[in-house]
């Protein structure tokens, strides 16, 4: 239902983040400790990490105690640290 798509898209985002977060610790173990490169890549990890916890205090629970709009803010904020640090990576 149209009601509940913001939930099942903040649900979708959420296991999109875990996926690249899962494979970032490794990545990131095996990052070249240069000093610029890795601190840059564990801050934008930390980053992705804090908000994808946030929406998923949001929407893992059985009854929803947050307002759509901050879910939906939420999921949105997280979407965008996903593909910053997805591009982040990819340019090195």
């Amino acid at each position: 239902p149209a009601c509940t798509r913001f939930i099942e898209e903040g649900i979708r985002e959420l296991l999109k983040a875990r996926r690249i977060l899962c494979g970032s610790y490794v990545y990131g173990y095996y990052l070249e400790d240069n000093g610029y490169n890795k601190t840059i890549f564990e801050f934008m990890q930390n980053e992705l990490e804090s908000f994808t916890e946030k929406l998923s205090e949001m929407v893992a629970r059985p009854y929803l105690r947050t307002p759509r709009s901050t879910i939906v803010d939420m999921t949105l904020k997280v979407r965008r640290k996903r593909h910053e640090f997805i591009r982040a990576v990819s340019k090195g």
